[in-house]
């Protein structure tokens, strides 16, 4: 499905190429973008050279997602463990994370740690 998404773009990216030539967006984006939709449609040569490679790293790139994909199921099946365990993404908001060290803290029965940034005095 990747690879089919990826392949049936060139479409809609020589829709919006064409596009670019006129109207507010011209100014936005370089006018080489409509200079090489112009080679595009002026040479079947150049078309199908670009297409053809188009393609062919499209298909690449679905072969890593498919690889990806094989890679997380199988781990998936030797330790389920593993998939269903709750996210380890780290939270960057200090708010947060002082809220937590705290909710920690008072599980354990312990003061909150002076280095967070909190005050021990109550």
């Amino acid at each position: 499905r990747v690879v089919w998404v990826l392949k049936h773009q060139k479409a809609t990216v020589s829709e919006w190429m064409s596009m670019l030539s006129e109207g507010p967006a011209s100014k936005r984006y370089s006018p080489l973008f409509t200079e090489h939709l112009d080679v595009l449609r002026a040479y079947p040569i150049v078309r199908d050279l670009v297409f053809t490679a188009y393609d062919k790293a499209a298909a690449a790139i679905g072969e890593q997602v498919l690889k990806n994909l094989e890679g997380t199921l199988v781990a998936a099946c030797i330790n389920p463990d593993i998939m269903l365990r709750p996210s380890t993404e780290p939270d960057l908001d200090p708010n947060k994370v002082d809220a937590a060290a705290a909710a920690a803290a008072a599980a354990v029965g312990q003061p909150p740690n002076p280095s967070s940034g909190q005050s021990t005095t109550a």
